[in-house]
């Protein structure tokens, strides 16, 4: 079964109650698929991650309240969470007992 258009969901999320899109709403799916396209080439996240984080931010973005600009959040949210991802432990096994254990890249590079 194929996953329901990711426009659609947003706005499931965003407007749920509201039957016309409001141009707050077609702003941030502006801002999404901008967003989704520049992160998927620069950074070369899968289009199924991607359209979790944009979902996951969306999400989070309604739950705040007395946001300001939150276009500039949406934004922000989604850059974080994408190179949230890049900074991630890596698991290596360790030398003397074979078992694995989470060891930070920069610890290699030293």
């Amino acid at each position: 079964m194929d996953a329901p258009p990711i426009r659609a969901v947003l706005k499931s999320i965003y407007e749920p109650n509201v039957i016309e899109e409001s141009a707050a709403f077609q702003e941030l799916c502006k801002i999404a698929f901008g967003r989704l396209k520049q992160l998927m080439r620069s950074h070369k996240v899968p289009y199924e991650q991607m359209r979790h984080i944009v979902i996951r931010c969306m999400e989070q973005l309604v739950m705040k309240s007395g946001v300001r600009n939150e276009f500039a959040m949406y934004s922000s949210m989604i850059e974080r969470q994408v190179l949230q991802l890049f900074e991630q432990p890596i698991v290596r096994p360790t030398v003397t007992t074979g078992r694995t254990e989470m060891i930070l890249d920069w610890f290699y590079g030293q």
